[in-house]
């Protein structure tokens, strides 16, 4: 991003290991932006193409949109489309406001349907299927913003990062520990009985980034843990 003279105010990357690609990108009323393009990643920011995941699924590319705040922190994404090997293309996006869109694109509409795809002309004829075809849909974000409220405080640790098994969260006056995913989902909530540290477990957690919101007595702190296997 940059000021209206070219000076750059903050640069970020977002993406997995695979391609990436942008198409649109709408500012919104917090100073921050909602960004479409497509991706052929399952890991790195687009964790959330492991719900289209099947073994083949690496080189063919989905629908993602994530939002980022005004100094370009990531808070959400969505990889959307069919968990087949197909590549899905978005033509266009329409802002109803700053939480509801309309996206219209092509997709594969083989048999069977999969993944967010269910297309009622996904049919075969004399051995040949529907191919693709055209692909509207109308998403909300139901991210909880309220939920990752960030103040600056020194004092708050989380450790080991990236964390394997388990990982802490240390702070003053600590009453709480809750960790959601890129989605915005509440995984864990932990009450802090000690006032000081809490461990949580990620064993039955995917490789990826997750969101972890301390509540102490002084406010709330955000912090991003990554978890590996």
């Amino acid at each position: 991003r940059t000021d209206a003279e070219g000076n750059i105010l903050w640069s970020r990357c977002y993406g997995g290991t695979q391609y990436e690609s942008v198409s649109r990108i709408f500012q919104n009323e917090d100073g921050g932006f909602t960004v479409f393009g497509r991706t052929d990643s399952h890991d790195g920011d687009a964790q959330s193409a492991l719900n289209l995941y099947y073994p083949y699924y690496i080189d063919y590319r989905k629908l993602w949109v994530f939002r980022i705040d005004a100094d370009g922190n990531l808070l959400w994404e969505r990889v959307m489309g069919s968990a087949t090997s197909s590549d899905e293309y978005l033509n266009d996006v329409i802002k109803l406001n700053d939480r509801e869109y309309v996206i219209a694109g092509l997709v594969y509409c083989g048999y069977p349907q999969s993944g967010d795809v269910n297309c009622s002309n996904g049919v075969f004829f004399n051995g040949q299927d529907s191919g693709e075809n055209y692909w509207v849909l109308h998403i909300t974000d139901v991210f909880d913003y309220d939920n990752v409220e960030e103040k600056q405080m020194s004092n708050v640790r989380v450790y080991p990062n990236p964390a394997r098994g388990q990982f802490a969260v240390s702070a003053e006056r600590l009453k709480r520990v809750q960790l959601y995913d890129m989605l915005g989902q509440l995984l864990v909530d932990v009450p802090a009985h000690n006032g000081t540290n809490v461990m949580v477990d990620s064993p039955c957690l995917g490789s990826g980034i997750y969101l972890v919101r301390i509540v102490t007595d002084n406010g709330v702190v955000q912090k991003r843990v990554v978890v590996e296997k």
